[in-house]
């Protein structure tokens, strides 16, 4: 099954980029269709969007029990080496984060210096991003960030981030899928008339009629959210330079920027002209009356100099509550998609990193495993699992899977499941050892670590053991 070939351009850590401070979204053409979406975000994913429960059964069906069995009792293991790995991973990277974990609520912390403090996060910054490539994040580059960033909200609201007051300034996503936003007022109002009139039902339905079509006909929009966003910022004011840490879910790409902290955010012009010109006119006929009145009586006078008081206090506050409403809906917005922050944002990482490597892993030797006369190579042994993971979810043809075959390949290297051999050109090939060899040094490699505390497996032990 031929696999289209998957464009690493986009994503790639190490890739150029021009860096552009600031991002201001004031344009309404910049709203979300078809041709202003990110070209990159429409990549394949390079992470697995199944539960690995739902792979074990997939791979588990019409097999013979005693290799099912074998093949379960191998998982649990793998799993559980992973788990011991990353937990051991996680304590390190608490004990380097929490002297300068804003949030903290230990006591007798050690006091930092401004440069020991400096110091610190630049080893946090660098072991985060390790364990970003194990959860299969990609980051995006400033370009990437910049085409996010100067998109129109959905909310409506002016959104200015100046990236100029964070170093480093990342961003990075994993998964991105397609959605409906909620209807706006208008919307919901012509939805209810259409409802309840039939003959606007019928006039509505003229514009998808030849010779109407073509004239009614409008670019179909459509609506991409990040179903995972992290963020890793470190402002550069202050004495300490605390790194942020932010993990967000289902985030619009429209509304990215408001998640970023410290972000401006305003009514658009739009809708302050709307408000003012409510409260302008507003005061322009109480300031009329006024005149009227001070032409009658002073009492009359007291009575319209109340009213025009009242209306100037009235508009005010209009505007006030309608600048509160707009914030305050943003704000329930982010409440609702923020998942974690700074050390359990650091625990979420390192379980997506767990999950990840147990299902690359395993995808990997099953398929090896199923084919014991043959020595795979990389990019066979890639194609054939991106075929099968395509037949999980038939229904979704948005998103195709980059399975990470090198990393997996490595990762059974290290456990010495897997046997390499080399071609006349140098090229590597591969072929899984058998369950039963595999159970057997996954074993030993328990029984080590219980010892001496490593999961070391020698070569001179996998070398004695032989292929039936």
């Amino acid at each position: 099954m031929n696999i289209p070939p998957y464009n690493k351009q986009y994503g790639d850590r190490d890739s150029p980029s021009k860096i552009i401070p600031t991002a201001t979204a004031t344009d309404s053409d910049n709203r979300m269709n078809m041709s202003s979406y990110p070209e990159f975000l429409e990549e394949p994913e390079n992470f697995i969007p199944f539960r690995m429960t739902l792979l074990l059964e997939k791979l588990l069906e019409n097999r013979p029990e005693e290799q099912a069995r074998g093949l379960r009792h191998l998982h649990r293991m793998l799993a559980d080496r992973f788990h011991l790995e990353f937990h051991e991973k996680l304590l390190h990277l608490r004990d380097l984060f929490i002297p300068i974990d804003p949030d903290r609520d230990t006591r007798a912390e050690p006091i930092l210096s401004p440069e020991e403090h400096k110091r610190k996060g630049e080893e946090v910054i660098r072991e985060i991003q390790s364990l970003l490539i194990s959860c299969n994040f990609t980051d995006m580059t400033d370009e990437q960030i910049n085409q996010c960033l100067t998109l129109q909200p959905l909310s409506g609201l002016k959104v200015e981030v100046d990236r100029l007051k964070f170093d480093p300034f990342q961003i990075s996503y994993r998964g991105c899928e397609q959605y409906v936003p909620s209807p706006n007022r208008w919307t919901r109002v012509k939805n209810w008339l259409l409802e309840k009139l039939p003959v606007l039902r019928k006039l509505s339905s003229l514009k998808n009629r030849r010779p109407f079509k073509k004239y009614f006909s409008r670019p179909k929009k459509k609506f991409l959210r990040l179903k995972k966003v992290f963020l890793l910022l470190r402002p550069k004011e202050g004495q300490d330079q605390t790194v942020i840490l932010k993990l967000y879910r289902d985030v619009p790409v429209e509304n990215l920027k408001i998640i970023i902290p410290d972000a401006s955010i305003k009514i658009t012009i739009f809708d302050s002209v709307k408000i003012g010109a409510t409260v302008g006119c507003g005061l322009i006929a109480s300031a009329l009356k006024l005149a009227l009145a001070a032409a009658l009586s002073w009492v009359v006078l007291l009575i319209f100099l109340f009213t025009f008081i009242s209306s100037v206090l009235k508009g005010l506050a209009g505007f006030i509550n309608s600048k509160t409403k707009h914030i305050g809906n943003c704000s329930q917005e982010l409440l609702y998609q923020n998942l974690s922050n700074n050390i359990g944002t650091i625990s979420a990482l390192v379980t997506m990193a767990e999950e990840q490597e147990v299902k690359e892993t395993f995808l990997a030797y099953v398929e090896l495993l199923d084919h014991p006369d043959r020595w795979y190579t990389a990019k066979e042994m890639d194609s054939e699992i991106e075929a099968w993971l395509g037949t999980l979810d038939p229904n979704d043809e948005y998103k195709s899977i980059d399975f990470e075959e090198h990393d997996a390949l490595r990762k059974l290297k290290e456990k010495a499941l897997v046997e390499v051999r080399q071609d006349d050109d140098g090229q590597e090939r591969y072929r899984a050892v058998d369950l039963a060899a595999a159970l057997q040094r996954l074993t030993t490699a328990w029984t080590r670590y219980t010892t001496d505390g490593t999961f070391g497996y020698s070569e001179n032990q996998a070398g004695q053991e032989t292929r039936p």
